[in-house]
């Protein structure tokens, strides 16, 4: 179940701090015995908004840039198709008049090129630039010597290019540098969200069985494992008769995860784009050719869930459509709710001012930085350059909303050093911030740490004296349960559930604390602590489901199934309680 993902997988909050989230993608490449090339492609992100954009030649742009880069001028020598979740210009990807296609995957462990003297373009109009300009891999891989992926750019990302020759490439940023594996070097053509060289490692480390065994029932695949059945569904079927887009999809849909998006399959040769969405599932079909794309100011988009798809189903360009889509996602996603709104309004605008040479700097999201910093090497080794960071006001933005959401992050990552590191410097920067220290108070607390946690929300009650300061009351039955058992601490603990002036209740927080005792073999208590949850929570069919786990995990198959019927009852598409259901009435 997604709830497990509290426990498991924390890191992925991290994740959905930037544009790209849950935005564990994968792509591969197949080739056919007439000598076509299908590029597949799934989108995995937390939202689902999207637009098809057509594109076209002949357009002077000029590059929409962060301080402290340099403007760059070029001209579309290709018109294209692309695929934008964030506004026209920044796609995620496309295919061109030459049979181009560029693919972007999240890389978390990437590190951009530090400013030099070539141009730098932000990640997602790296992808339109090489869609304008590149006929082949090769192209590509060339124009390194002059552009880059800008250092300030949002989202960690690393790329597979496919061209209409069959030719294939894999283009990481690995210490500030670009890697290419292409031809032999590419081993299997597939990339998910690891580095290949980690990728193929996995690969090698697994016998035929495992590979064949890889599956997704819980909604989650590793992006190692979805690099190792990619590649081994490709490798297991070398007849190329079999190689067709409904082979591709197939693919596609055994890598395919809760989080997925778009799944969608390029045929390079025959300039054909076929996709499906997870708000509607049918495969439609584009024909490149039936698109005008010699310039005409007549710029075309549709919704990537619309049904039809024909030149007579677009809509011409406008801004307020653009800022729709740009508001609807990142208003959704962590950290980018607080991206300021003259910064979004210029990012929507842009497609308007793309030959302008006079195009607005930007200064680059602080937030952005740091988490990169701390999804590395920790609090300790990060601190001196976040505060070189954050002292740096003419480079970075940020604001006191958005460094507290750091510290939320790393909470509810259970990086309690970390989040009080966090909370501490947002203190020093805004040290009336009565909301910091009160957060504080919760790293505390989940840490064990009762004496800095009273003291941390006492200061917050006097910066703060007329508001209502409250404990996460998971949190505190979390710092009570360190120390002891349920049994023990039961008439303390149930004097915080009873308390609803001095603590709040999160779903989420008591869902996350009973699957951690779970984990520590201490099924009874997570009953208990469920069982809360639904006292708090009565209509949430999340919660019943939850505590129907724990029951089975404690071996009470009629109370399990008991929680199960009152979930199911809330929402009968739960089909996690449904499976459990038929598996324990069949036992």
């Amino acid at each position: 179940m997604i709830k497990r993902i509290a426990i498991f997988c924390l890191t992925i909050v991290l994740i959905c701090l930037l544009p790209h989230e849950g935005n564990s993608c994968t792509t591969f490449s197949i080739h056919d015995k007439a000598g076509n090339t299908f590029y597949g492609w799934n989108f995995d992100w937390p939202n689902g908004s999207g637009q098809v954009q057509i594109n076209q030649r002949g357009v002077e742009k000029t590059s929409f840039i962060s301080v402290p880069e340099k403007a760059f001028t070029w001209t579309s020598k290709y018109g294209s198709i692309s695929f934008n979740h964030i506004g026209r210009e920044f796609p995620c990807g496309g295919m061109n008049e030459a049979g181009l296609v560029v693919g972007q995957m999240m890389h978390n462990v990437g590190t951009y090129p530090a400013l030099d003297d070539r141009y730098g373009l932000e990640e997602l109009q790296w992808v339109q630039y090489q869609l304008d300009v590149s006929a082949t891999v090769e192209d590509v891989i060339n124009s390194d010597k002059i552009i880059r992926v800008s250092y300030t750019s949002i989202a960690p990302l690393h790329f597979t290019v496919a061209d209409a020759k069959g030719n294939f490439a894999i283009i990481e940023y690995l210490d500030g540098k670009m890697i290419c594996h292409t031809g032999k070097k590419a081993v299997h053509n597939v990339l998910a969200n690891s580095s290949y060289d980690f990728s193929l490692r996995y690969y090698k480390s697994m016998n035929e069985a495992a590979k064949m065994n890889i599956s997704n029932p819980n909604g989650l695949i590793t992006s190692a494992d979805r690099f190792t059945k990619a590649a081994f569904m490709i490798e297991t079927n070398k007849d190329k008769s079999v190689n067709t887009p409904e082979f591709a999809f197939d693919i596609l849909k055994s890598v395919s995860q809760w989080g997925t998006q778009w799944s969608i399959v390029f045929d390079l040769k025959n300039r054909v784009i076929y996709y499906k969405t997870k708000a509607n599932p049918n495969i439609r079909k584009l024909d490149f050719n039936s698109f005008n794309y010699s310039g005409s100011p007549e710029r075309l988009y549709c919704n990537i869930d619309e049904e039809n798809n024909g030149v007579k189903d677009f809509n011409r360009f406008a801004i307020a459509e653009n800022y729709d889509l740009i508001n609807s996602v990142w208003k959704t996603i962590g950290l980018l709710k607080y991206i300021p709104e003259d910064f979004k309004r210029a990012w929507a605008e842009y497609p308007d001012q793309v030959n302008s040479k006079t195009i607005r700097k930007f200064k680059s999201p602080a937030t952005r930085k740091i988490t990169d910093l701390l999804m590395k090497p920790g609090f300790t080794a990060a601190e001196p350059e976040i505060r070189r960071i954050l002292a740096a006001k003419d480079e970075y933005y940020f604001t006191e909303p958005q460094l507290i959401d750091v510290g939320l992050m790393a909470l509810d990552n259970n990086a309690m050093n970390t989040a009080i590191g966090m909370f501490k410097i947002t203190i020093e920067i805004y040290p009336e911030s009565w909301n910091a220290y009160c957060k504080m108070g919760e790293a505390y607390l989940k840490q064990g740490n009762t004496e800095q946690a009273n003291a941390s929300f006492e200061k917050a009650k006097e910066l703060n004296p007329n508001g209502i300061i409250q404990r996460s009351a998971a949190n505190m039955i979390f710092s009570i349960l360190r120390g002891s058992d349920y049994n023990t601490a039961k008439s303390e603990i149930i004097s915080i559930v009873n308390n609803e002036k001095d603590f709040s209740f999160s779903e989420q927080e008591f869902n996350a604390l009973g699957y951690l005792l779970l984990e520590q073999k201490r099924a009874n208590e997570a009953i208990e602590i469920f069982k809360i949850g639904t006292q708090k929570f009565p209509d949430s069919w999340n919660v019943f489901d939850s505590l129907g786990e724990a029951y089975m995990e404690a071996g009470n198959n009629t109370m399990a199934i008991e929680s199960f019927e009152k979930s199911l009852k809330i929402n009968p598409g739960n089909e996690n309680a449904t499976k459990l259901l038929k598996k324990l009435k069949n036992a």
